[in-house]
């Protein structure tokens, strides 16, 4: 296959599936505020679904400006937004680790805390191109593959791979220890209430994996990279879901106690 027609195949993974996952992300934001209360998982599935909203606006501003000279805005809008679904992602998991796997008590305290670190970390990056394009360092932001990131390609291994792989190790071992606790735990509204905020971030560490295998083999399979396409630019109908399925389980067994 030409790498035109693979451009033209991406471009229609782009413009099918972005339109549903900002229709998903706007659905949980949307009931998020219409919800009477707001507990702690609330306020963590409301951040990843804004995360979630961030990248695919990224992604529909590229399907009306997809020959931007200027990626400036565009990759930094990017880069914070995949930085922020990552490391919610590792977050929520984390407190699932604390609170269920070592036993301790009074995670809600520090929401603030996480938030401030999510958007700390994920300018981090943004913040460090943005000073090296104005005093002649080496990063910069540019069009990479039809899509504004960080360049130069070299500074992918520091600025993308091993933050990711080390997000992604530690995320899959908190997801299994996480599993295996929730396996033995008996059945309560509040059981169910965290079980389906920990499906959130099981679910987008099994789509990591593969998104994973395909940057490390350079995208040498189109046919696997399409499909890592078309999952991350519908992640957020893919978390909208998982949001639906988690409120009918939970009004299911309200309504069978």
């Amino acid at each position: 296959m030409q790498a035109a027609e693979q451009q033209q195949i991406i471009l229609y993974i782009n413009m099918v599936c972005t339109p549903f996952s900002i229709a998903g992300a706007l659905y949980m934001i949307y009931s998020y505020f219409k919800a009477s209360t707001k507990n702690f998982t609330s306020k963590l599935v409301f951040c990843l679904a804004i995360s979630d909203m961030l990248i695919s606006l990224v992604d529909l501003l590229e399907i009306f400006y997809p020959t931007t000279e200027d990626c400036t805005v565009i990759g930094f809008l990017r880069v914070t937004g995949i930085y922020s679904n990552m490391l919610w992602t590792t977050q929520i998991l984390a407190v699932l680790y604390v609170q269920f796997v070592w036993e301790f008590a009074g995670v809600e305290k520090t929401f603030p805390y996480l938030v401030a670190a999510n958007v700390l970390l994920s300018l981090a990056p943004n913040v460090l191109t943005l000073y090296d394009m104005n005093f002649g360092g080496p990063l910069y932001f540019t069009s990479n593959s039809g899509e504004c990131f960080i360049g130069p390609q070299s500074s992918f291994m520091f600025v993308l791979i091993i933050p990711f792989s080390i997000l992604l190790t530690a995320s899959i071992f908190m997801t299994i220890k996480v599993y295996l606790v929730f396996k033995e735990m008996a059945t309560s509204l509040g059981n169910i209430e965290y079980k389906s905020l920990f499906m959130y971030p099981a679910v987008l560490v099994l789509l990591d994996v593969p998104i994973s295998v395909d940057y490390a083999l350079q995208h040498q399979y189109f046919w696997l990279t399409a499909a890592c396409l078309t999952m991350f630019k519908s992640i957020g109908l893919i978390n909208a879901l998982q949001f639906r399925r988690a409120n009918n389980s939970k009004a299911k067994y309200a309504k069978e106690t």
